[in-house]
């Protein structure tokens, strides 16, 4: 947690201009129906955060570069960000930048890696594969990782889509379910009688929590109203909080100073 603490707030202390994307309808795209990461591909085009080539290609087999992964994460946690071209990104590389916003567990000790090439990751990303698969968000191909091989679209897709968990649109009662991780975008919602160890929150026109018991929630901006919700701990650097008798926070995480 205290690295995406990190990572969040040096982010939203360097924002720039980065065009909003219009809503994406994936029956447009000609390239998805049928590939392997359709599931994945289809929940970051609905939610805006794949919008292709504008010709109806989300060429999900195509090596993303390093810019290009940051801007499907910074749109995924409402970021901005200022797009420039760099190298294609290995999977070692995707993996690291996928642990620095949702991180959050931390491997015991006597936990090792089951890939087999394992050894052939850089040492300071190591740590990072560790957390992930810990964590179940990768798992390989045949026993392997391939650290330095290229990372398609779809595969990075596929890792923000598992790493990001449910995304929830609109008003929903629960009713005691269990997430474990969930993701709102969607302003003025309100989210009832959920369970979830990790939930991020664009909350920029007020999301309401009531009657939920939330492991982290990490809140960028705008306003959160809990309403007899308990909450283990908060990451909230530029949100307002609002709590009634009911709900408790048990650590609400400081912001960090530039």
């Amino acid at each position: 947690m205290k690295k995406l603490t990190a990572l969040l707030i040096a982010a939203t202390l360097t924002l720039s201009v980065f065009p909003a994307a219009v809503a994406g309808d994936v029956s447009t795209f000609h390239d998805v129906a049928g590939h392997w990461g359709e599931v994945h591909l289809t929940k970051m085009i609905e939610a805006r955060i794949i919008v292709g080539d504008g010709r109806g290609y989300a060429m999900p087999d195509k090596p993303v570069t390093r810019s290009e992964a940051e801007v499907m994460v910074y749109k995924l946690v409402g970021l901005e960000y200022n797009y420039k071209e760099s190298p294609d990104l290995p999977r070692e590389g995707a993996i690291s930048l996928i642990y620095g916003f949702f991180g959050d567990e931390e491997p015991p000790l006597s936990f090792r890696s089951s890939f087999t090439d394992f050894d052939e990751v850089s040492d300071s990303r190591k740590y990072s594969v560790l957390v992930l698969e810990y964590m179940g968000l990768i798992s390989g191909w045949n026993g392997k990782i391939f650290p330095h091989d290229t990372v398609t679209r779809a595969e990075f897709a596929a890792l923000l889509s598992k790493a990001a968990g449910v995304f929830i649109n609109e008003d929903t009662d629960f009713e005691g379910a269990e997430l474990e991780r969930a993701t709102i975008r969607t302003p003025g919602i309100t989210v009832k009688n959920l369970t979830a160890e990790y939930l991020f929150v664009d909350a920029m026109d007020g999301v309401t929590l009531e009657g939920c018991d939330i492991g982290t929630v990490v809140c960028r901006d705008g306003v959160i109203h809990l309403v007899n919700t308990s909450v283990t701990e908060m990451l909230a650097p530029r949100a307002d909080v609002i709590a009634d008798e009911h709900s408790v926070i048990e650590r609400l995480l400081p912001p960090i100073e530039p």
